[in-house]
């Protein structure tokens, strides 16, 4: 994977749901489970003031899967600003790379799932 976008764009201070996201990390794997992955992302800087309405990284690594993914642990002290429970309510993955020496750009839209198969 050369490039990943999350577009946020409904969240900001005001929106309830902003905080849903915050602490999410994206793997790429070759397997659904994330286990199996290499980890390209871990937001521990993100707040409700100050994540983008559009997230980008670049990440190395190469996999069929790109997992986003967050959690809340019973027992897990999170920061004060964060939701009590996480939320994967993501409609719109984008994701670039390099594959077969093509460039290519793949939109997945899906609702309700954490897991982008690249195909």
């Amino acid at each position: 994977m050369y490039f990943l976008s999350l577009p946020f764009t409904i969240l900001g201070p005001s929106n309830e749901f902003t905080r849903d996201f915050l602490g999410f990390s994206i793997y790429v794997s070759n397997t659904t489970n994330k286990k199996d992955g290499i980890l390209c992302f871990k937001d521990t800087n993100y707040t409700a003031s100050n994540i983008p309405e559009v997230f980008t990284t670049n990440c190395p690594y190469h996999g069929q899967y790109v997992i986003y993914y967050n959690e809340r642990l019973e027992g897990v002290t999170y920061p004060r600003e964060y939701s009590k429970f996480a939320y994967n309510d993501l409609c719109e993955v984008e994701v670039q790379g390099m594959f077969n020496s093509i460039q290519t750009l793949f939109v997945l839209i899906y609702k309700h799932t954490n897991v982008y198969e690249i195909r």
